[in-house]
């Protein structure tokens, strides 16, 4: 992995062009009833979408952008399970 991310910085250093043509995130929904008790079973979107500039910044970069960013989400549905599951019991 780290030979990829050295790669990738390397390719964008030499473009010398921004890596993202955009990237956008949401998180909604709701978790606490009026009293601010957890409601069971709740649920929350966490979307991320993200456009790469050129396609060889694709090539390169979007295969280990794309790891990174499911490494988070995952991290961030995991904290939530654990935060939120013992809230519930």
């Amino acid at each position: 992995m780290k030979y990829w991310r050295n790669v990738a910085l390397s390719v964008c250093l030499l473009a010398n062009t921004a890596v993202f043509a955009q990237v956008t995130g949401r998180v909604s929904g709701t978790v606490q009833d009026p009293s601010g008790s957890s409601v069971p079973n709740a649920k929350v979107e966490l979307v991320l979408s993200y456009e790469i500039a050129t396609e060889l910044l694709e090539r390169v970069v979007g295969p280990v952008f794309s790891h990174i960013a499911n490494t988070l989400i995952d991290s961030f549905v995991r904290r939530a399970e654990a935060v939120y599951a013992k809230a519930a019991r």
